[in-house]
């Protein structure tokens, strides 16, 4: 029911107004309605925007930024993925499975190998090429949210296969470059 029924229905019971059309109270309610109507959309927004659910704008932004960053380069499911992972994070998550629970919440895939008798865990992340803002991001994120006794490396490896195929490489493009095998070992 948009602002002009609503009002209708709520003014016929009193009966001081005319409000067929055409009267000058119908014109005057009628413009009433009209700026309601701006207010109803932005509320009907405001609240849309204020669940990590049902946030497709501002909101999701504004909750990504208390996390840390806006990730506008991921699919709008994703982000909210992220989202309630970061809101469901407890003390208990940090096991391998809950590290990589935080490394998806960050947007990150990659292989997590543990060394529990050096107190340490290797992250390699090869889901796809960083650029170095998005590699200090992501190391200040484990940083704050893995355990501080907890020794990190994060390898990424900086080349995918996808990105190598790409380049459409082959034998000769590294024979042209007049690498000798000692120059290929000392790299």
């Amino acid at each position: 029911m948009n602002a002009l029924e609503r009002i209708k229905k709520r003014l016929s019971p009193v009966k001081l107004y005319d409000l067929g059309k055409g009267t000058l109270q119908y014109a005057e309610i009628s413009a009433f309605a009209a700026g309601l109507e701006i207010l109803d959309e932005a509320l009907d927004e405001l609240t849309r925007e204020c669940f990590g659910e049902t946030a497709e704008s501002f909101g999701i932004e504004y909750m990504e930024r208390l996390w840390g960053k806006v990730r506008d380069d991921l699919p709008l499911t994703q982000r909210r993925e992220m989202l309630r992972a970061r809101n469901s994070l407890r003390s208990d998550d940090f096991t391998l499975l809950g590290i990589g629970k935080i490394f998806a919440l960050l947007g990150v895939e990659g292989k997590i190998t543990e060394y529990p008798s050096l107190h340490r865990v290797v992250i390699d992340i090869t889901d796809r090429e960083y650029t170095e803002g998005e590699k200090n991001f992501i190391r200040a994120q484990s940083e704050a949210l893995l355990p501080a006794h907890l020794e990190k490396d994060l390898v990424f490896l900086g080349v995918t296969w996808k990105s190598f195929e790409e380049k459409a490489y082959d034998f000769l493009t590294f024979e042209n470059q007049g690498y000798t095998w000692q120059y290929i070992d000392n790299l």
